[in-house]
């Protein structure tokens, strides 16, 4: 950790050197060339997924969140006034593909928490989960030279290949070559995708969710056409299925929308608006725990012992209607105490560890309102409800309780 930012975060200052780069390359190109410029504008030739961006200048807002700068106070204006410097010389224009400038598309997708009903959604009970947009995936589409292939670069894992050297249960051909083919390309298309994330492996935040989403909207964006939500949605479940086994579709869902979601699955999939925004600390316990294990887990209890994991399951169900209710009437104190309540729930079904009771513990020794495991437990991060007054505390108990990362994150 170096300050507020995280190594992964620190990662994106490499691509975004490689965007600054491109750009001056562009510019440069033109500045000693006497044909038509049509090749010369920046923010054009990368296309950025817009739904949550609003009316900011695409270009910086790309690299404010590329870079993780702050976007927010002095330092956030001082970000901002430094990047526009760096971009306000290209003319705002439709850009052609001419020459050698290959076009370059980004996309990003946020990591996200479960707030109420882990397992029993597996069971057709509802669940209401909450993006977390502190985390972050990004997927970068670029043209390769013809004849190349599919190229994938992870950067966080430091490992290039082939997309059709790897298995085609491989989650990332699966996501690739399903998006493509909703958009009606072949794989015979000559791209290098690049995939980096700051949001951790198994820890019930939705890493190969929001992998995939982002991917299918670089994808969607590069080939200029307009892929929905819920079309997003369903091309990322597929590769849920690979690494969770019989997954909710839950995850995938919260991620495409960036909204809140009351789920059930294969009938429900209600948006909905947050009263009044309230502020999570997520406790992450350093412990890997894919979600296919511990799903299976609680299968094979729930087959020995239907009739007790069932009231089990409708308990916390009825936990999640009221949970969805408590967030759009603005109760947070209620939202709490349903954490905790939902929280004594999962202890039944054998899915909390020591780690994780440590640090609910701790959280509530330092003030939060309630507090639960996320996600699949066994590991992996546990939340907390907080106000303004002790988000500090709480955050300070976490980690000397022992938590390797600590995230807060405002939820609205």
């Amino acid at each position: 950790m170096i300050g507020r930012y995280s190594t992964p975060s620190l990662q994106k200052v490499g691509i975004l050197y490689r965007i600054i780069a491109h750009k001056k390359r562009v510019v440069n190109r033109h500045h000693h060339s006497a044909s038509p410029p049509i090749a010369t504008c920046f923010p054009q030739t990368l296309q950025v997924e817009k739904e949550s961006q609003h009316n900011w200048n695409v270009g910086s807002l790309l690299l404010l969140r590329t870079a993780r700068l702050p976007l927010v106070g002095f330092r956030g204006t001082i970000s901002l006034i430094v990047l526009l410097a760096v971009l306000h010389r290209v003319p705002d224009k439709q850009c052609e593909k001419g020459g050698d400038n290959l076009a370059l598309t980004v996309a990003h997708a946020p990591g996200k928490v479960i707030l109420f009903g882990e397992h029993a959604v597996v069971y057709g009970r509802p669940a209401v989960a909450v993006p977390v947009q502190d985390v972050q995936a990004m997927a970068m589409v670029e043209d390769a030279p013809l004849g190349s292939g599919i190229t994938v670069v992870a950067d966080d894992l430091n490992h290039t290949f082939n997309l059709l050297d790897v298995p085609r249960d491989d989650p990332l051909r699966v996501i690739v070559s399903a998006t493509l083919a909703r958009l009606g390309v072949g794989m015979q298309v000559d791209l290098k995708i690049t995939v980096s994330s700051t949001i951790p492996i198994a820890r019930g935040l939705g890493s190969g969710a929001a992998i995939s989403t982002a991917i299918a909207r670089a994808l969607g964006k590069h080939q200029g056409q307009w892929l929905t939500s819920r079309a997003i949605s369903d091309l990322a479940f597929e590769t849920e299925k690979i690494y969770h086994g019989t997954p909710s579709g839950i995850d995938n869902t919260v991620i495409a929308f960036e909204k809140p979601v009351f789920f059930v699955k294969d009938k429900i999939r209600d948006v909905f608006w947050v009263r009044r925004p309230f502020q999570l600390v997520i406790g992450d316990t350093g412990i890997a725990s894919p979600t296919k294990v511990a799903v299976k887990d609680v299968r094979d209890a729930w087959q020995q012992d239907r009739e007790r994991y069932e009231e089990i399951f409708d308990e916390i169900g009825t936990l999640a209607h009221m949970g969805r209710e408590a967030i759009e009437v603005g109760d947070v104190e209620a939202i709490g105490r349903l954490m905790d309540a939902n929280h004594k729930l999962l202890r039944l079904i054998k899915v909390s560890s020591p780690e994780l009771e440590g640090l609910i513990q701790a959280a509530r020794q330092g003030g939060a309102l309630g507090a639960k495991l996320a996600g699949a437990g066994r590991g992996g991060n546990m939340i907390a409800v907080v106000t303004s007054e002790t988000v500090g505390p709480v955050s300070m108990m976490l980690r000397l309780a022992g938590a390797k990362n600590v995230i807060v994150t405002e939820i609205r």
